[in-house]
């Protein structure tokens, strides 16, 4: 059986200074654990901390590996990271310890993937399998993510609100628990100085002084297939959340391709499960 090992390393994580190095371990270790318990049921081995600011896990499939790397990506808004994304066997398993302890063709595809993307130009993403570094699937994951790279904190806290609400993937993902905890975490990040980029106050903390709960959407309404991430009455549910203006909430997400980077993103789920997941390499 094939798993996938997702690697992930932060960009330049090392010329921050020492408080706002701090800032962004502790962050990271807050979301992965949150993040950990949205994909639970995908992972073999928890995604975690394996050498100074590298990440790494094993999961089940590759497309939930994507997903978790996307909603890592979202939640460290404005930080860039390198990833790589390797495919294959699993041969050194060391029952009751972590990733670390674990080894294979998996873990030395991801590897490669990681030390090519950080060499490689204008990549942020590279995946290696079995046959050797998978250029079609890198070129698409890192088309997807560039949709998205120069987002406003506002834009960005949209985003995630829409992710809460309409996850892309399984619709069953997140429970009331991982939304409580997401916002909880998302209010933590507004008090960081590393992610003080803009004076204008954070949408979740909002939510939360409000005591407003939000529900995650069990049944994905207003889908359809050939915008899938593009969801009908999303704006109007977003403006009765967050209070703030109907045309503000539609041109800034319509400015930042959150629609279009969402409808991409179901595909390249779809992509994987068929190239990746199901064994066709």
């Amino acid at each position: 059986m094939a798993y996938t090992v997702l690697m992930v390393d932060i960009r330049k994580s090392r010329q921050y200074q020492q408080q706002e190095r701090q800032e962004l371990q502790d962050f990271c270790l807050k979301a992965v654990e949150l993040l950990n318990g949205i994909f639970a049921d995908a992972l073999v081995k928890n995604v975690e901390f394996s050498a100074g600011d590298e990440l790494q896990g094993l999961f089940i499939q590759a497309d939930a590996a994507f997903l978790y790397l996307r909603l890592l990506r979202i939640l460290l808004w404005n930080k860039e990271i390198y990833a790589g994304l390797g495919h294959g066997d699993w041969t050194v398993q060391v029952d009751g310890r972590g990733t670390g302890f674990q080894d294979g063709p998996v873990y030395h595809h991801a590897r490669e993937a990681l030390e090519v993307c950080k060499k490689a130009k204008d990549y942020t993403v590279v995946v290696c399998t079995d046959a050797g570094l998978d250029g079609m699937s890198s070129a698409l994951l890192n088309s997807l993510f560039s949709l998205n790279e120069r987002l406003t904190r506002y834009q960005n806290e949209l985003w995630l609100l829409l992710e809460i609400l309409w996850p892309v993937g399984d619709p069953l993902m997140l429970n009331e628990s991982h939304v409580r905890n997401m916002v909880d975490l998302l209010d933590y990040k507004s008090t960081l100085s590393i992610f003080k980029k803009e004076a204008q106050r954070s949408i979740f903390r909002t939510i939360k002084e409000n005591g407003m709960f939000i529900r995650p959407t069990q049944k994905q309404r207003g889908r359809d297939v050939l915008m899938p991430g593009h969801l009908h009455g999303a704006v109007s549910k977003l403006t009765e959340l967050t209070g703030l203006q109907q045309q503000s909430i539609d041109k800034a997400l319509r400015n930042s391709n959150v629609f279009v980077e969402r409808n991409t993103a179901f595909a390249m789920v779809e992509y994987l499960q068929k190239k990746l997941s199901e064994g066709e390499q």
